[in-house]
């Protein structure tokens, strides 16, 4: 099933779909719920080197319980379209790099060392940090998951036997369902 954007609004059907939204065409995949129990919808955000494929069991597992969900492919990731080097003019990326700041590669190098300095006071909803205790991606461990849920004050979950792409794991549906209890706590119908 094919979902549709109507303005700024993504519409999403039943069942699993797809649909390209905004100026930019991204690709969001979307998993709409049967019998829709839930006013919110969720949102799923890859990370580097992903698309919205590694959500496709969270979606499901979210739509059986009765939210609508959508995953969005970041510019670059498939199916989302990359920026055409011939759609983009020498006036054009002298104007923009021109507004680029440069601690864009530095802030880029010290969130992958945990060194990112961000204000928590700015940041405001409920947080849920789940991390995975076999989580080594890049040096990565599972103690800077924990430090982040506690300058946030965010609630904090470790999952035991998963590495850092447990959403698609074996045995993903645990970590799914502790997302979910968080999620019914947090926000209760």
């Amino acid at each position: 099933m094919s979902d549709q954007g109507v303005g700024d609004v993504l519409v999403i059907g039943s069942g699993p779909g797809s649909t390209s939204v905004g100026p930019l065409g991204l690709h969001v995949a979307t998993h709409g719920a049967s019998e829709r129990r839930h006013e919110e919808a969720l949102l799923f955000v890859h990370g580097a080197g992903c698309g919205s494929w590694v959500w496709e069991n969270f979606l499901s597992y979210f739509a059986d319980r009765g939210w609508d969900g959508a995953a969005v492919n970041w510019r670059g990731h498939p199916p989302s379209p990359a920026m055409e080097a011939e759609d983009f003019s020498d006036d054009a990326f002298h104007r923009y790099a021109g507004l680029m700041g440069e601690e864009s590669p530095t802030a880029l190098n010290s969130a992958s060392r945990n060194e990112l300095d961000v204000d928590p006071q700015r940041v405001s909803g409920p947080i849920c940090v789940i991390s995975a205790d076999h989580d080594m991606m890049q040096g990565y461990n599972s103690g800077i998951d924990r430090a982040v849920a506690r300058v946030y004050g965010a609630e904090y979950f470790q999952i035991r036997g998963f590495g850092h792409m447990f959403p698609i794991e074996s045995g993903w549906e645990r970590a799914a369902a502790v997302l979910e209890r968080w999620i019914r706590k947090t926000f209760p119908a």
